[in-house]
């Protein structure tokens, strides 16, 4: 109970949060379902917290998912507070993002996985890795095999390593499965004699043809998405989108559309100043508003060329260590970057 009051304290603190959600089930065959809060303090420091892990016994409709996650939201009192919703992409989850009306971004690790199921089921290549699939899963299963595996590691002076079973809802699983089953190519060429069956995984090509294609087409996709063009010019390692193909057209859309945010909210910042005297004609009064709004419009114009004009940081950077040492200096965007931070962190 202690946990829980210093998580909720935590949380009534937040300025921004997203939330994660998402359906699994257990080794017992049990369903359930976990909402997940992240969000930066003010010292740019990400926190996440399990808000609930509730057991799911309805179908899997939309309606009664969204139902559930609203009572979630509602019940730690931070409706108010969410900016994105993430889930994965399947068509339900997908739905229910999008009904809950908060901002909604699609997890890109799930986005990954669809894309590399692409290219490893092409034909051939699925056939080939179902042939590894069995062939790794004999070797663990069977303390014969496993021996056999061993003996002739050791013959050949290479230590005795496992080999490593996939799992098909993660992607880098299968990855690691093949990286392995080819550094182990001379112990298993002494215990199986298709040195063919081996050499297929040597030329990823057909591979990494497939996935780059598919990746092309859902990326330009995912960039038209504000929440995520708002994230990414945010990040000051990737504000120049230089990882993408078209990068000039989407880095001028990312840049308008954080310059459409920034003036919505610049108010807030930089208020209107009220005159102190009590009568004024309403020419007079216009006036005032227009200039205010004037000097507002460059305040937030002069920040978004500095910040834009200056280079990237490395890669290996943290972006939030980045935004704490440079809140003072660019204010405006500082003061509202938590809500991209929170979005890309989701």
């Amino acid at each position: 109970m202690k946990k829980l009051a210093l998580s909720y304290e935590l949380l009534k603190e937040a300025q921004y949060l997203s939330i994660t959600s998402d359906m699994w089930t257990s080794d017992a065959i049990l369903n359930f379902i976990t909402v997940t809060a992240q969000f930066l303090d003010k010292n740019f420091i990400l926190h996440n917290r399990v808000l609930e892990t509730l057991d799911y016994h309805d179908t899997h409709n939309s309606d009664k998912i969204r139902e559930r996650i609203q009572k979630v939201l509602i019940s730690w009192e931070i409706l108010d507070l969410i900016v994105c919703v993430v889930t994965d992409n399947t068509s339900a989850m997908v739905k229910v993002g999008k009904s809950l009306n908060l901002g909604w971004l699609g997890c890109f690790a799930h986005l990954i996985q669809t894309i590399v199921k692409v290219g490893s089921d092409i034909h051939d290549i699925k056939t080939q890795i179902k042939n590894v699939e069995k062939t790794v899963c004999h070797i663990q299963r069977s303390y014969k095999a496993k021996d056999n595996l061993r003996d002739a590691q050791q013959s050949i002076g290479l230590s005795s390593r496992n080999l490593i079973q996939d799992v098909e809802t993660r992607w880098n699983s299968t990855f690691y499965m093949l990286q392995r089953f080819v550094e182990e190519e001379p112990a298993l060429s002494m215990c199986f004699t298709n040195q063919d069956f081996l050499n297929r995984f040597k030329d990823p090509s057909i591979i990494t043809n497939a996935i780059y294609d598919d990746y092309t087409k859902r990326c330009q996709i995912l960039f038209t998405n504000k929440l995520v063009l708002l994230a990414t010019v945010l990040d000051p390692r990737f504000k120049s989108f230089s990882f993408l193909s078209s990068t000039r057209y989407i880095q001028n859309n990312a840049e308008t559309a954080l310059q459409l945010e920034f003036m919505n909210i610049s108010s807030s910042i930089c208020p209107v100043q009220t005159t102190t005297q009590k009568a004024k004609d309403d020419d007079s009064l216009w006036e005032d508003y227009d200039s205010a709004n004037q000097t507002n419009s460059n305040n937030v114009s002069d920040e978004l060329t500095k910040y834009l004009s200056e280079p990237v940081i490395p890669r290996e950077s943290c972006p939030l260590a980045w935004w704490q040492s440079n809140k003072e200096r660019l204010q405006i965007r500082a003061r509202h970057a938590p809500v991209a931070v929170n979005r890309n962190s989701s």
